[in-house]
């Protein structure tokens, strides 16, 4: 049976699907398979799932599908020089299942959980059905922070919910994520969200990777890609390590040897 990570919070923007789809790419290259449910409105884990389906059919081929929905010639070139795509042509890029469901999507995510390896559930903002069913189902939820006074604001909304979630399955394990650190600025905004989650038992346990505002980020998702998948070094290094915290965190509870 598969690991379920569930991905989601109270609030939208900050940066969930982006957590999902390249913890994904970084599972899918480690020889995982992976199914990404997309649990929210603007189906943006699908549509990157989708994504990812054209541009390795452009790789694996040359040729460019008149069906294509989100893949053209356009944004390979805006996006990736020619000695780039050789080489992502050599890496050998992995597909992963990706579906949209909304409402009740227990069923959905048992299903695809017979046929891979993990299920990343990216739930949509707010204290919802589809959140509060991952929460029930998952053996690893990750609640991404921006430090915002935005983000911060919603904090109180979310330790409801998830305490609900740990009153039913308290063996339940929840990591916050501080994502999209601005590179400049005042550089202690990430521990001083750090200093804030931990005052809620819930949401206290934190990622020691950080995840830095790059446009690394934007430029993978336009082809379905993670940034493990493409150029930047430092971008690359940062999700590396992060997917390596997750699965040391499913070694201790069991789910992998």
């Amino acid at each position: 049976m598969a690991i379920i990570l569930g991905v989601g919070g109270t609030k939208g923007g900050c940066g969930k699907s982006n957590t999902a789809v390249n913890t994904a790419a970084e599972l899918l290259r480690q020889g995982f398979s992976v199914g990404i449910l997309d649990a929210d409105k603007k189906k943006s884990s699908a549509n990157w799932g989708q994504s990812r389906a054209e541009f390795i059919a452009y790789l694996e081929t040359g040729d460019m599908s008149e069906d294509n929905e989100f893949i053209d010639l356009d944004v390979i070139k805006d996006t990736f020089t020619n000695n780039q795509i050789i080489k992502l042509k050599e890496a050998n890029l992995e597909k992963c299942e990706y579906k949209h469901s909304l409402g009740d999507i227990r069923d959905t995510i048992k299903a695809m959980a017979e046929r891979n390896d993990f299920v990343i559930v990216d739930v949509g903002g707010g204290d919802t059905k589809e959140f509060r069913q991952t929460g029930g189902m998952a053996d690893i939820l990750i609640t991404p922070f921006k430090p915002s006074t935005f983000d911060t604001d919603t904090i109180p909304e979310l330790v409801d919910a998830l305490d609900l979630a740990l009153d039913s399955r308290p063996n339940l394990v929840i990591k916050s994520l501080v994502n999209e650190v601005p590179n400049g600025g005042n550089k202690g905004r990430g521990k001083k969200l750090i200093n804030l989650l931990q005052q809620y038992p819930a949401l206290s346990k934190t990622f020691s990777t950080q995840i830095k505002s790059r446009t690394a980020y934007i430029d993978s998702l336009d082809c379905g890609l993670g940034v493990v998948d493409t150029f930047d070094s430092k971008a690359k290094g940062e999700f590396s390590c992060l997917v390596h915290e997750i699965l040391e965190v499913a070694k201790e509870i069991g789910k992998l040897a």
